[in-house]
């Protein structure tokens, strides 16, 4: 069963699959029974709302699944990572009777490409969505049809509300935070989530659901919680009362001084620290619910962000282990406990494992893989992984540096090969996990012959265009939203 968590300023427990913070408190409206346009999904949702009991038998075999995902947030933030601060104790918990995999990589750093992975199994390449601009098509099947079609009550709630609005995302799912309009959808506070998701955890139900649960901290903007206000006593700088976008944004352009690094490190575990207090609050209601022997938590993140690093901040286009590396957590109540895997693994396998978790066939032609094998305390071999970028809003220029749209970042073991700028830089991630040394080659030979022609053959795939919206052609409301991200300028 889920350990039961400690009381962290609210009884705390985590579940994992994406981590995001909210926007401040803005109204959400009740969860809807959003329609789909699928007529398989429409035909899963009446077996489900019909009013009949599964047999026991039947529940045994079909666990629920709540996939948690925390906006941007950086491996190196959990305890179960390394950090020393404290800053997870709820996932951290969760993560001692779970599988921890230490190198999970991001497809992109960018929240609606990156979650539309995780539910598709498919890079952004494949399935379209480049930017927070673009709409996943109804064509792409996403896990949540999958699940539903075969009788899972299936619920989005999410802080970054646009995502299922009018993102896409919200195909297959009957309950949502937010009404599939296609419209700009406001934001839902981290406590409006958490309390929508306890209320239907609460419901008796025959069947088994699939619960994704989103929240936007630690994105940018940052408060000044407790914990940053007591971590930067004697701090003076521009970061004193917190950050808004804008002056997040504004560090890139400014010389680096390492006060200003501690500071903006503080605000952002301040953050991290709520995102997993609200998790052990879903965690918690779980449990309360009976539900904990029965449910499989994914706790994950969509990308990180820079601090700082290489005098840089945020994520977007940038290709650096900060913004990419994610943490993955996986608890399933009848694997082994404990276990750490040091395997390479993607977001896109995420899509392909619950389907093998909860006993169904994975469809072929997805990028990600089962991880199911390495649940089963078996090795996993190793495989390339990649990752992308779209830039979006900005005026070209014959030189501008760091904003190539055709950046791409192909990992094989611990070897990186990064092609952005018209330049190829080769990283051992082993040797150097900051990134401080790259090489014009590498080392050895035979990785930059396999890592080329890996980034060659992925390139040469053809791109899907059909979701994609460019930015003259969104509505202006839609336009500032992402603006006041910091997506666009």
């Amino acid at each position: 069963m889920i350990p039961r968590l400690e009381v962290v300023a609210a009884s705390v427990v985590v579940a994992v699959f994406l981590i995001g913070c909210a926007s401040p408190d803005a109204p959400s409206g009740a969860t809807t029974d959003a329609e789909t346009a699928s007529p398989r999904v429409e035909t899963a949702r009446r077996v489900v709302d019909a009013d009949v009991e599964a047999s026991p038998e039947a529940e045994e075999r079909r666990p629920n699944v709540l996939l948690v995902t925390i906006d941007t947030q950086r491996a190196d933030s959990f305890g179960i990572y390394g950090n020393p601060g404290g800053h997870t104790p709820n996932i951290d918990r969760l993560a001692e009777n779970a599988t921890v995999f230490e190198r999970a990589t991001a497809p992109m750093g960018t929240t609606f490409p990156s979650h539309a992975s995780l539910l598709t199994g498919l890079y952004p390449k494949r399935h379209g969505v480049r930017y927070n601009g673009d709409v996943l098509e109804d064509d792409i099947e996403t896990l949540t049809e999958i699940l539903r079609a075969e009788g899972w009550d299936t619920m989005a709630l999410v802080s970054y509300g646009s995502m299922v609005s009018r993102g896409g995302l919200g195909q297959g799912f009957v309950r949502t935070s937010h009404e599939q309009t296609g419209k700009h959808s406001i934001a839902a506070s981290p406590g409006r989530v958490t309390t929508m998701a306890r209320g239907l955890l609460k419901r008796k139900r025959p069947f088994p659901f699939f619960m994704w649960v989103h929240y936007f901290q630690p994105h940018s903007p940052y408060e000044l919680t407790p914990y940053a206000e007591e971590e930067m006593k004697g701090y003076d700088g521009s970061l004193r009362e917190g950050a808004t976008v804008k002056q997040f944004y504004a560090l890139a352009r400014k010389d680096w001084r390492e006060p200003d690094r501690d500071a903006l490190r503080a605000l952002y575990d301040g953050q991290t620290r709520e995102a997993d207090r609200t998790v052990g609050e879903i965690l918690e209601a779980l449990e309360t619910a009976g539900h904990a022997e029965r449910t499989i938590v994914i706790v994950t993140a969509d990308h990180g962000q820079l601090l700082g690093e290489h005098d840089d901040v945020g994520h977007g286009f940038r290709l650096w282990e900060p913004v990419l590396h994610v943490p993955l957590v996986i608890y399933d109540p009848r694997a082994p406990k404990g276990q750490r895997v040091r395997s390479r693994v993607g977001l896109v396998d995420v899509a392909p494992t619950v389907l093998d978790l909860v006993g169904l066939p994975v469809p072929d032609g997805l990028d990600g893989r089962s991880l199911l094998p390495a649940l089963r305390g078996e090795a996993l071999a190793e495989r390339p992984y990649y990752s992308e970028v779209r830039v979006v809003g900005r005026k070209k220029k014959k030189v501008n540096r760091g904003r190539d749209e055709s950046a791409l970042a192909v990992f094989l073991d611990d070897h990186k090969l990064v092609l952005q700028d018209g330049e190829a830089k080769f990283f051992d991630l082993s040797s150097d996990p900051m990134e401080l040394s790259p090489r014009a080659e590498p080392s050895d030979d035979a990785h930059a012959a396999e890592l080329a022609a890996l980034a060659t053959a992925y390139r040469d795939q053809a791109d899907r265009r059909g979701g994609q919206v460019e930015p003259t052609d969104l509505a202006p409301h839609v336009r500032e939203e992402l603006r006041a991200l910091g997506y666009i300028q």
